[in-house]
């Protein structure tokens, strides 16, 4: 195996989360009204096409976009979080002063 191997792995992978990408932004595209900017408009048409999505969306409205949209992102910034602090514990907690105060907005993520 070695360090080639892990290179192309995290290519694959890559590409995988890029496609994931390119698909959010045209969910979220289509569910606000608000353009893709026309540079990129044809890479985003050629990706899509390449990933059967153009199909997959037809009669598909904005309202059901909008969820998807948000799971999307939902991932991308878990994932993200994820990646930038592995040594944190899972879940969430309430500090006791936050809990006291205010909670409705007291749910942080777990240090």
């Amino acid at each position: 195996m070695g360090i080639e191997s892990l290179r192309g792995l995290i290519a694959d992978l890559a590409a995988s989360a890029s496609a994931l990408a390119v698909l959010g932004a045209e969910l979220q595209s289509r569910a606000s009204g608000k353009p893709i900017h026309p540079s990129l408009r044809p890479h985003i048409d050629a990706i899509l096409q390449e990933l059967g999505a153009n199909a997959a969306m037809e009669g598909v409205s904005p309202e059901e976009l909008r969820p998807l949209v948000t799971e999307i992102r939902h991932f991308w910034l878990l994932d993200g979080e994820f990646l930038s602090n592995p040594e944190r514990a899972p879940g969430w907690r309430a500090p006791r002063a936050a809990s006291r105060t205010r909670p409705e907005s007291s749910m942080v993520p777990q240090a």
